[in-house]
C-alpha cells in the first residue's frame, strides 16, 4: 500500500557531491564516445526507471546502487568510492542520482551535439565514469535554482528544485489505461457529426491509418516487447544492421 505522503528524494548533482565546479563544456566529457552509445545507455537508463507496464518510477535505493554499479563499467572499487562520497554526503537520507528528467535533458542534448558517430566503437572501461560524470553534470544544471520575475508564479518545484523527482513521485499512471482512454476519447468524436471528419482527416493526413488502427499499434508496442528478462525489453537498433 502506497503510503499517503510522499518522501522527498533529493537529486544529487555533480558540484555538491565531487566538491569541484562542474566543466565549463559538460559535453567534452563524453566527446569520447560514440553519439549513438551515449543516446541508447540514457534511453536504456530511462526505460528500466519506468519500464513498459510501469505504474510509478523505480526510486528504490537498491536500483539506484545497481545503476551506479552499471555506470561505473561494474567497477565495484569505483561504485564504493561514490557510495563513500554519497554517504558523507547525505547522511543515509534518501537521495537520486539517476532520474528520468535528466535522461530525457540528456538525450536532447546529445542529439543536437557535434559529438560523432564512431563506427563499430565498443564502451571500454575508462568511458563509463565520464559518462556517469556527464550525468551528474546534467542534475547539476536541471536543478539550478533561479530568481522568479515580479509576478511570475511559484511552483513547489522552483522554491526547491532538487526535490524535482516529488511531483512524478505522487503520480500513478497506468500506460495501458492510458492508451484506452485515447480510444475513448476518438470513439466519442468520431461519433459526433462536427468533429468525425476532422478527426479522419487528421488521422488520413499523419498517419494514413484510421484511428483503430493507430490504437492497436500503440497496444502492439507494449506487448511485442514482452519478455521475462527485464534487461530485454529495451532495444535500440542501429541504421543499416540486421541486428544490435
Amino acid at each position: 500500500m502506497r503510503n499517503a505522503l510522499p518522501t522527498s528524494n533529493v537529486i544529487l548533482g555533480y558540484k555538491n557531491l565531487l566538491g569541484i565546479d562542474v566543466p565549463a563544456d559538460r559535453l567534452s566529457l563524453i566527446k569520447n564516445i560514440s553519439k549513438d552509445h551515449i543516446i541508447a545507455e540514457l534511453a536504456g537508463l530511462n526505460y528500466r526507471l519506468k519500464g513498459t507496464f510501469s505504474k510509478e518510477v523505480d526510486s528504490k535505493i537498491s536500483s539506484q546502487e545497481c545503476e551506479l554499479l552499471y555506470f561505473c563499467g561494474k567497477d565495484e572499487r569505483l561504485a564504493n568510492k561514490y557510495v563513500l562520497l554519497i554517504n558523507k554526503l547525505t547522511k543515509g537520507n534518501k537521495t537520486s542520482l539517476f532520474h528520468r528528467q535528466s535522461c530525457m535533458f540528456g538525450i536532447e542534448e546529445v542529439l543536437q551535439s557535434t559529438i560523432p558517430v564512431v563506427p563499430d566503437f565498443k564502451m571500454s572501461p575508462a568511458d563509463w565514469e565520464p559518462l556517469l560524470q556527464y550525468l551528474l553534470c546534467v542534475n547539476e544544471h536541471i536543478t539550478q535554482s533561479r530568481k522568479s520575475k515580479e509576478g511570475e508564479q511559484v511552483t513547489f518545484e522552483s522554491l526547491n528544485p532538487r526535490l524535482l523527482p516529488l511531483a512524478e513521485s505522487i503520480l500513478l499512471n497506468d500506460p495501458l489505461y492510458i492508451v484506452y482512454r485515447g480510444l475513448l476519447l476518438m470513439d466519442y468524436l468520431a461519433n459526433e457529426n462536427e468533429t468525425k471528419g476532422y478527426l479522419k482527416a487528421y488521422f488520413d493526413e499523419k498517419y494514413s491509418i484510421s484511428y483503430e488502427r493507430f490504437i492497436f499499434e500503440l497496444f502492439q508496442m507494449f506487448f511485442a516487447n514482452e519478455t521475462q528478462y527485464k534487461d530485454l525489453e529495451f532495444l535500440l537498433r542501429r541504421a543499416g544492421r540486421s541486428s544490435l
